[in-house]
């Protein structure tokens, strides 16, 4: 932990001698680099009640504050090369238990403290349309149903090599990567220990497709390797994942528009007990909507409002099959989805639905708005079930429903203000579910303040 402080620590203090943005010449060399550095800082006050355990028998009523920090630079050296460092903080307010950070000699603070970014890229390499990218960065496709970022968190990055070609006349894109979940390895005791292959690794090719004036198609497939054994088996998963995407906006004049997304996985895994088992999940989510373009004094769209519907299904697992059915979601972006509680993916410790054995099926009617004085609303009312039932004879799959609103407002074009207030209305399927049959309604609220800079 201290050594990442002090690497933070060191181009943090580095930066400080460094411009917003300066070409610096260097005459020895003949070299002429270019520096930009940037940052971010959020602090989000959150209440939420019932979201552990949705049951009125336990507790669970908390008010926290969290916070996140990026800090970092960026800079452009010849062939397009670039370097980019971004340092991240995030915890919650008063987690080292003392405003006194420490004493002569001894650190008692206890932040996360790592690098959320962290890369090379290439780009054009050789004058062609071909880029690389080598380090830790975020994979952020399409609407994010897939792999997202996950910024209203601390973030998701990975540890990948990326290849990303450009086709002519902007018809579209290919990406191909490699990434590194996990690696277990020590190098250093393998001559004791043996190559024991704890190591979790993803594959893709995600590839965007220009099919339209204002529509696009994006096919890709993903094929993860998590050798991390614990039962002696070999593996605890291998999942192939085919999906794509299917996107008609028209952002300059507004109407009908269709957001549409599918998938399905197929491998082998290890079930509760440690048997090996065939992979069966399917999803999909299904988008129609109508957007309004608000123009401004230049004629261009500066604004939108708009209406949807949203339908969307992931498979849980049958009991009645050998076959595992869960749908994995890989790394979507679950925030406001469905619903402001962000509940069913397991955010706040209960088993999820997304991703869980339960499953999960919701119908949505949402919208959006945006004003010339910088103010944002959004908000759904949901309708939520079970995709499997409890158990034999009992096929009771209520949910729930749930509403949420979000209202933003920028003040200047640095700070961003939001006020977050989410309700989960139980449905009668909770009370019989293990460990504790319970039937609470859920609630969060936050308020958070970002600065970018």
């Amino acid at each position: 932990m201290r050594r990442w402080k002090a690497l933070i620590a060191v181009f943090a203090l580095a930066l400080c001698f460094v411009p917003a943005s300066v070409a610096a010449d260097d005459d020895a060399e003949g070299m002429n680099l270019t520096w930009h550095w940037f940052g971010s800082l959020r602090a989000r006050p959150e209440y939420n009640d019932n979201l552990s355990d949705v049951s009125p028998v336990v507790d669970d009523e908390v008010s926290y504050a969290n916070y996140r920090v990026n800090f970092g630079f960026s800079v452009d050296l010849d062939k397009g090369v670039s370097v980019l460092l971004d340092g991240q903080a995030y915890g919650a307010w008063g987690e080292d238990q003392t405003p006194q950070r420490g004493n002569l000699t001894t650190d008692n603070t206890s932040g996360d403290v790592a690098f959320y970014r962290a890369y090379i890229k290439a780009a054009n390499i050789m004058d062609s349309n071909f880029s690389v990218t080598a380090g830790r960065q975020p994979l952020e496709y399409a609407d994010e149903w897939l792999l997202g970022d996950s910024d209203f968190y601390a973030g998701t990055s990975w540890d990948a090599i990326r290849g990303d070609y450009q086709m002519k006349d902007d018809r579209g894109s290919v990406s191909l990567f490699w990434a590194k979940v996990a690696e277990q390895d020590v190098p250093e005791t393998l001559v004791f220990t043996g190559d024991i292959g704890n190591d979790f690794d993803m594959y893709g090719i995600w590839t965007d497709w220009r099919v339209g004036d204002h529509s696009s198609l994006d096919v890709s497939a993903l094929y993860g390797m998590d050798r991390r054994d614990v039962a002696g088996k070999g593996y605890t998963d291998k999942r192939f994942t085919g999906a794509v995407n299917y996107t008609y906006k028209n952002r300059d004049d507004g109407g009908f528009f269709f957001v549409g997304n599918g998938g399905l996985q197929d491998g082998r895994t290890l079930d509760s007990i440690g048997a090996k088992q065939e992979v069966e999940g399917w999803a999909y989510e299904l988008t129609p909507g109508w957007l309004w373009v608000h123009k401004g004094e230049n004629g261009e769209a500066d604004r939108y409002t708009k209406i949807w519907v949203r339908a969307a299904e992931y498979s849980g697992d049958d009991q009645e099959t050998n076959e595992v059915e869960t749908w994995s979601p890989v790394a979507m972006d679950q925030h406001f989805r469905y619903g402001a509680t962000d509940f069913w993916g397991g955010t706040f410790g209960h088993g999820a639905y997304i991703g869980g054995t339960p499953g999960f099926e919701a119908l949505q009617l949402g919208f959006s708005t945006q004003t010339k004085v910088g103010i944002g609303l959004k908000g759904i009312i949901q309708q939520q079930r079970r995709s499997e039932k409890i158990g034999p004879g009992q096929d009771n799959r209520n949910l729930g429903q749930e509403i949420g609103v979000i209202a933003s407002y920028d003040y200047g074009r640095n700070l961003t203000l939001e006020l977050g207030v989410g309700q989960l209305f139980a449905g009668t399927a909770f009370s019989y579910e293990p460990p504790l049959f319970g039937q609470g309604n859920g609630r969060r609220a936050w308020l958070s303040a970002t600065a970018h800079f």
